[in-house]
């Protein structure tokens, strides 16, 4: 683990870095892991994740963690209801060689679906990765993290997040006005995806200049299980609301 994570810009495989480091602490004693942490940056982090069909959660360093590629929640939120699985909590236990002593009603499995950056939107709304956007009107992509090679460029570029384009990316930092569009979580398997590759899946898509008005319109109806494009374009025929992604 680094010493220091201020301004350090988010991917998937450095919070399961940081959460397999801390999983002891996690599933232990909570109050002594807040205590223990709590000057540290990366305490502020902020994550999203895929809990049902139109249902996102948001969730804070300490709460969740990773078995392999499976994320999962620690939370009394009535959200994850539906999802608990009381078994996991033992196979963590024996898996961790820890006693698990967390006091929270439910844990239960999760894709991961972005972390907030420190910036906003038009609307003042904050923005995490794995959201499509459109910058300065003109620039349509997905918002994704770039970390720094190495300390020097850490310290010139900091929460160094942008828009994912064809061999280069356009910083957050340097939009004038954002617009979020929606998010690229839609078409998930509920038996099969447990994460998702959000850097090479955009950099695929951008390559092929796969962002069209199709991808735009499922992108507004996220999270969603739905595999049928034909799906998403009825939603929009018949004028549905949005989903609930915006938060």
């Amino acid at each position: 683990m680094r010493k220091n994570y201020k301004g350090f810009a988010w991917r998937l495989e450095n919070i399961k870095s940081v959460c397999n480091a801390l999983v002891k602490d996690i599933l232990g004693d909570y109050s002594t892991f807040w205590t223990f942490h709590e000057d540290e940056d990366f305490m502020k982090l902020t994550v999203r994740v895929v809990v049902d069909e139109k249902k996102f959660g948001y969730v804070r360093m300490g709460d969740f963690f990773f078995i392999d590629d499976c994320m999962y929640v620690i939370s009394d939120d009535d959200l994850y209801k539906d999802s608990h699985n009381e078994d996991i909590k033992e196979l963590a236990s024996d898996l961790f060689e820890v006693p698990y002593t967390r006091s929270e009603k439910y844990l239960s499995r999760v894709i991961f679906a972005g972390v907030r950056t420190p910036y906003k939107d038009n609307l003042d709304d904050w923005v995490y990765t794995g959201d499509m956007v459109n910058a300065n009107d003109d620039i349509i992509s997905g918002v994704s993290a770039f970390p720094p090679y190495n300390d020097e460029d850490e310290i010139i570029m900091p929460d160094n997040y942008g828009l994912m384009l064809d061999n280069c990316m356009f910083p957050l930092r340097d939009c004038k006005t954002i617009e979020r569009l929606g998010t690229i979580y839609f078409g998930l398997d509920r038996e099969s995806t447990t994460e998702i590759d959000l850097e090479s899946f955009l950099s695929g898509h951008v390559q092929h200049s796969r962002f069209d008005d199709d991808f735009l319109l499922c992108a507004k109806y996220t999270p969603s299980f739905q595999q049928e494009m034909w799906r998403y374009s009825a939603l929009g025929i018949l004028g549905i609301e949005e989903y609930n992604w915006r938060r």
